[in-house]
């Protein structure tokens, strides 16, 4: 949701695509489906959407989080960029 003067209205979710997130800083970020399938996208050159995935990981002020889902294997690019999935928490007895 915007306000009158275009700027979002505090505490409002931001969706946006990692082309347009150049130059633009958030203090949360989520990449959705950082999955091979989707990063790289086949219609891309793989040196363009590594830089963007860049861009989209170096928008985040205080945390970073990138999701995928179970059925599709990590990008490369998480890989290369050596991220590790956190621990699974322990389940109580």
């Amino acid at each position: 949701m915007r306000q009158e003067n275009n700027h979002p209205t505090p505490g409002a979710l931001i969706l946006t695509t990692m082309h347009s997130a150049k130059g633009l800083e958030w203090d949360h970020v989520w990449i959705a489906r950082a999955e091979e399938t989707i990063a790289p996208d086949a219609k891309s050159t793989e040196p363009e959407e590594r830089r963007l995935f860049y861009v989209a990981m170096t928008r985040a002020r205080e945390s970073l989080m990138i999701s995928g889902t179970a059925k599709n294997f990590a990008s490369r690019f998480v890989t290369e960029a050596q991220i590790e999935a956190p621990a699974e928490p322990a389940l109580a007895a």
